[in-house]
Parts: structure tokens; C-alpha cells; sequence
């Protein structure tokens, strides 16, 4: 048999070890323990110290109102985030120190904006919201829900969440392309009131028990049926048309698509009630959004309030527009559209157009013009204008060129007031510099300015060098940068805006 038996010398030293272990870490164990109450020491310590070192700092010497007043400000109006994962400054403020931190998480109104672009890690969403609904204690609330790619249920959470603060609402804004992802929402907010709510913003894929294609007949109110009184600003795509709600007060309304070849949601008879409203100072339409009107529609169409004016891809505007009688319009935008007999014919080829009397401004992007007559009455139109925008892929297709270039209308009297006039080019040709050398002989007593990108001003440089000095002499010419893009400006010019840049319709960057 083995002998298993030790060494009485084995045990002890065995027995040794074992204490020394022991000890080794009750030792450790006691030295963590110091190093957490060291480090609680030291954040004790640097907290006393800034505490001290802060007061000598005159920004943490304003009054908390002022304090307020500029975490705000750096806030900023409107959301304008990119798909690149960035911090939220009211979440970076309350972890500037413990003062700020304080005035933070009491300021309600710096919680009262939440964001939410898909898809995110959904569970931290929803306890951001849940921490801002908190926060933003009674304040009014500005949300912004973007689904376009986020799973049903995850949207039906967040939605929950904030249908649940209705009554606080200021500004709502949803978006997603699900067809049924958002179905159940008409019949949830439908009899509600939303006293605060300001600006709504719906577009989206849900379609009328009816089938996905009826036509809106009437203006009546199907959203908010118990009251929103305070609303101004609308948004609404053709599907998500049925969710409407009271367009007697509005200001602002936008209506536009989320896909090509969809039924249009208005026939000519509902818009023309739109266009009556009586308030209704700031119309945008993107896409096929109202039908053609009949042959007999030539009756002039008045609205005593519109200032500004944005149309996208609508083939309605070339009927439209010379209808419109708009004494105060400032603005006119216009984007991916095009002007052919039927321009003329909606009121007679030989009538004489009217010129909106109060026009400053025109954007044209990319727009065509089958005839020079069509070309040569919308001048006529925008006679008033002081400044144009013009934005086309070729430099020889642009109204200008056409214009300028014309041998039936050799007097060229058109735009003889403008002030400003600012191009963008993806392919410039050469012999269009011409246009621009003319157009600014003729209106060298106005202080013309010309606007160009770097770009289009490196090729001149290069191939014009001669010819752009004597442009130079006659009027001024500005150079700008791509981060300087005056083609996508907040609409309406100088209001509230709600949406992100990348997110506008008629958003233009530099080619």
C-alpha cells in the first residue's frame, strides 16, 4: 500500500503559506477599500477646489436667469442632426460642473425638445424621453419622432409615450414610411384637443379605412376635433392627408410626397378652398399633391395674404401660377418644374400677365421652359424681383440664357431691378460668360452683385481671366464657399425652423 502520509514539516509550511494568503488579502482587500475612499477624497477635493477656482470666473457669476437664457440660446431652434451620433447639448451642459449641472436639470425648457431619429438603440431612447418628459416638468414640448426606419413596436412605444403628453404639446413632428405603422393614430388623437400645439407635422404612410386613394373633398377637421387653437404651421403628405386637422388659423401650410406615383390627395376643388383661407401667408407643394384643374378654372384666384410661396415638382403650378393674384408675395421658389403652352393657355396667349408688385425674391432650380413666350411672360411675372437665385445643371439652360440669348425679344427688358443674382453650375460653357458680361452692362446702376461658388470662380479665373476682370469692373462679384449655401435657407425666411436640413424638399447643395 502507497504511504499518504506527511511530512508533520509539510503540513506546517503548507499551513504557513495559507495565512500569508490569507493576510495578503485582508491586506488588498483593505488598500481597495482605501483607494475608493481616496478617490472619493479626491473628487471631494477638485470639487472644493473648482468650487473656489469658479468664482473668479465671470460666466459662473451670472445670474442662474442669464445662465438660462444662453444654455438656451446654444439649444439652438429647430433640430438640425445629422446620422452621425452626436451629443445632446443639454446633456453635455449638465456635466460641465456641478453649478451648471444644477441650473440644468432644473431648467424645464431646456427639456422640453426631444429628437428622435431611427434607428438608435431603442431602450436608451425610451428612458431619454421618459427623462425629458420628467425634466421638462408642465413646460411645453417640441418632439420630433422620425420612423422611417424603425420596427413597428419600438414606434408604437415611443408613440405611446408621447401621445400621453398631448395636452403639452407645442410643436409634433412624425415621419415614417411603414404603410401600416402608424394606422392606429388617426382614431387615437382624433377626438383629442391639443391646446398648445403650434406646429403639426404628419408624414406618413396611413391610409383611410376607405382605401389608400380617396380623394380629400373637404376641408373638415378629422384630427384634434376637440380644439387646437393655437395652431399655425402645418405639414402633410398626400397618404397622410386624411389626418387633417383645423386649417382655420393656419399661416404655414405644407403639403408634399413621400413617393412617386401614389392617387393625389386633393382635387382642384379642395385646394382652391385651400388657397381661401383666410390667414394662409406661406404655401409650399412638393410633387403631384393637387390634380390639374378643369379647362373651364380661369377665373384669377386671389390670396391677400400669401408672402411666400415654394413649388416642387407640382405639374399643377404651370396652371396655377398665372391665375394667382398675390399683392404681398415676397418669395417665390421654385424647383424641378416646367413651363410649356399650357402656361399660356390656362389664360390666353395674348393677355397680359400680372407681375406680383411686392416680389423680392426668385429661386429657380432646375427648371425648364418649353417655349421662349412661356419664358419671356413669367419674366414679365417676376418683373418686381430684386434678387434671383439660379441653380441648374447646365449654365445654358437657365432662364437667364434663354432670355439674354433670344432674338425674338431683342429689347431684353426684363429683371431691370435686381440687385443680386446668384448661380450654381454643375457644367459651365463657355460662351454663356456672354449672358452674365450683358445682363450686367444693363443693370450697372443698380449696384449689381453677382454670387458665385469657389468653383464656377476658379474656372473663370483660369479660362476667362481677361473677360472676368472687365465683368469685376462693371459690378461686384462675391465668391462663396460650399459651407455658405444661400440655395437652402429656413422656410418661410426668418420663421421657426422645424425641420432638419437634410430633411427639406427643396434643399439644394452645391454641385
Amino acid at each position: 500500500m502507497p504511504n499518504n502520509r506527511q511530512d508533520p514539516s509539510t503540513d506546517a509550511e503548507l499551513s504557513k503559506l495559507t495565512q500569508q494568503k490569507l493576510r495578503c488579502k485582508a491586506e488588498r482587500k483593505a488598500l481597495v477599500l482605501r483607494i475608493e475612499e481616496l478617490d472619493q477624497e479626491v473628487i471631494r477635493i477638485d470639487a472644493n477646489y473648482a468650487a473656489i477656482h469658479n468664482k473668479r470666473l465671470p460666466l459662473l457669476g451670472l445670474p442662474t436667469e442669464v445662465t438660462c437664457m444662453i444654455l438656451q440660446f446654444a439649444v439652438g431652434s429647430g433640430y438640425h442632426i445629422s446620422g452621425q451620433k452626436r451629443r445632446y447639448f443639454e446633456v453635455i451642459a449638465s456635466h460641465v460642473c456641478r453649478q451648471w449641472r444644477s441650473i440644468a436639470l432644473t431648467y424645464s425648457r431646456l427639456w422640453a425638445r426631444f429628437c428622435y431619429v431611427g434607428p438608435k438603440t431603442f431602450l436608451n431612447d425610451m428612458d431619454r424621453l421618459d427623462a425629458y418628459l420628467n425634466r421638462s416638468v408642465s413646460h411645453e414640448l417640441e418632439l420630433w419622432l422620425d420612423f422611417r426606419m424603425t420596427p413597428i413596436q419600438n414606434e408604437l412605444d415611443l408613440l405611446e409615450m408621447a401621445l400621453g403628453q398631448i395636452e403639452r404639446w407645442k410643436c409634433f413632428v412624425v415621419s415614417s414610411g411603414g404603410e401600416d405603422s402608424l394606422f392606429g393614430i388617426h382614431s387615437r388623437i382624433g377626438h383629442l384637443g391639443a391646446p398648445k400645439l403650434e406646429h403639426f407635422s404628419f408624414v406618413c404612410e396611413v391610409f383611410s379605412p376607405s382605401g389608400p386613394h380617396i380623394p380629400i373633398s373637404n376641408l373638415e377637421p378629422t384630427l384634434f376635433t376637440n380644439g387646437a387653437p393655437k395652431l399655425q404651421s402645418v405639414v402633410l403628405g398626400r397618404s397622410s392627408a386624411i389626418c387633417l386637422p383645423s386649417l382655420s388659423n393656419i399661416t404655414t401650410l405644407c403639403l408634399e410626397t413621400l413617393h412617386e406615383g401614389m392617387a393625389i390627395a386633393f382635387p382642384w376643388s379642395t385646394f382652391h378652398l385651400i388657397l381661401t383661407l383666410p390667414l394662409l401667408s406661406n404655401l409650399s407643394l412638393a410633387g403631384d399633391v393637387v390634380a390639374h384643374p378643369h379647362a373651364s378654372a380661369t377665373s384669377p384666384i386671389t390670396m391677400g395674404n400669401l408672402l411666400h410661396f415654394r413649388c416642387g415638382g407640382c405639374g399643377v403650378l404651370p396652371f396655377f401660377l398665372p391665375l394667382l393674384r398675390a399683392p404681398l408675395l415676397q418669395t417665390l421658389i421654385i424647383q424641378n418644374d416646367g413651363f410649356n403652352d399650357l402656361f399660356l393657355e390656362s389664360v390666353g396667349a395674348s393677355a397680359e400677365p400680372y407681375a406680383f408688385p411686392a416680389l423680392q425674391t426668385i429661386s429657380l432650380l432646375n427648371i425648364t421652359f418649353d417655349t421662349l413666350a412661356a419664358a419671356w411672360y413669367f419674366a414679365r411675372m417676376t418683373e418686381s424681383a430684386t434678387e434671383i437665385l439660379l441653380s441648374e445643371e447646365e449654365s445654358w439652360q437657365t432662364l437667364l440664357s434663354a432670355l439674354q440669348c433670344s432674338e425674338e425679344y431683342p429689347e431684353k427688358t426684363y429683371w431691370s431691378k435686381v440687385k443680386l443674382l446668384t448661380c450654381d453650375f454643375c457644367h459651365w460653357n463657355i460662351n454663356d460668360y456672354t449672358t452674365f458680361l450683358e445682363f450686367a452692362k444693363a443693370r450697372s446702376k443698380n449696384g449689381l452683385i453677382i454670387r458665385i461658388f469657389d468653383r464656377l470662380d476658379c474656372c473663370w479665373r483660369q479660362d476667362l481671366a481677361r473677360e472676368y476682370d472687365v465683368l469685376k469692373e462693371i459690378c461686384t462679384v462675391e465668391v462663396m464657399d460650399v459651407t455658405n449655401n444661400p440655395f437652402s435657407q429656413p422656410w418661410p425666411p426668418g420663421a421657426y425652423n422645424y425641420l432638419h436640413d437634410s430633411e427639406d424638399f427643396f434643399r439644394v447643395d452645391p454641385y
